[in-house]
């Protein structure tokens, strides 16, 4: 993935597999996300977003329930 220093929302939510602008915004509430803003336009540091993409890839996946 190639992220550029700023990412504009739209291509954040691009970017994170199509989510909505609200869950990008819950991300950032969240402190997961980090946003600047220059002017009224707002972005997200593509440091913030590789940290959280790769945070998602080194999570441990929870076992598959099983049968009885």
């Amino acid at each position: 993935m190639q992220i550029g220093m700023l990412v504009s929302i739209p291509d954040t939510c691009a970017e994170l597999g199509g989510v909505s602008r609200t869950t990008v915004y819950a991300l950032v509430n969240d402190g997961l996300l980090e946003k600047v803003n220059i002017g009224s336009r707002g972005f997200v540091t593509g440091e913030s977003l590789t940290a959280y993409v790769s945070s998602l890839s080194s999570a441990p996946t929870p076992p598959a329930p099983r049968s009885v």
